[in-house]
């Protein structure tokens, strides 16, 4: 039931499919997020409420995504205005395999899958 969002870019349909069907086998609950292009966007302001809102845990992207993303002059990510301190995981800097002691689960119970979708207007 941890939240966990998931800002892919639109050209990358195959990580985030990925990233939301492996959240799915873990019982987690996704929230897809558009990826934020500068830190003073208004949309970026209302993402990072969002994220608070629904207690978001963490973040899932692509290495692309993440070295697009706005850095400050150290090479580290900016802070969001609003957003709240999350870890940001790189999907292609996990494990490529599974511990040896993982096995898939047999069926995932219908009433434990669920993801969070929003939408914003001009005004907000």
């Amino acid at each position: 039931g941890d939240r966990v969002a998931l800002v892919f870019p639109n050209n990358d349909p195959i990580g985030f499919t990925v990233a939301f069907c492996g959240c799915l086998m873990a019982g987690l609950v996704a929230l897809p997020i558009d990826v934020p292009l500068i830190r003073r966007d208004a949309g970026s302001q209302n993402l990072g409420f969002l994220l608070g809102q629904v207690g978001a845990n963490v973040v899932l992207t692509s290495e692309l995504c993440y070295k697009a993303l706005p850095k400050n002059p150290n090479t580290e990510m900016i802070e969001f205005k609003g957003w709240p301190r999350l870890p940001w995981i790189v999907l292609e800097h996990l494990s490529k395999s599974p511990p040896k002691d993982w096995s898939p689960p047999n069926r995932i119970p219908s009433e434990n899958i669920a993801y969070i979708e929003y939408s914003t207007l001009k005004d907000g």
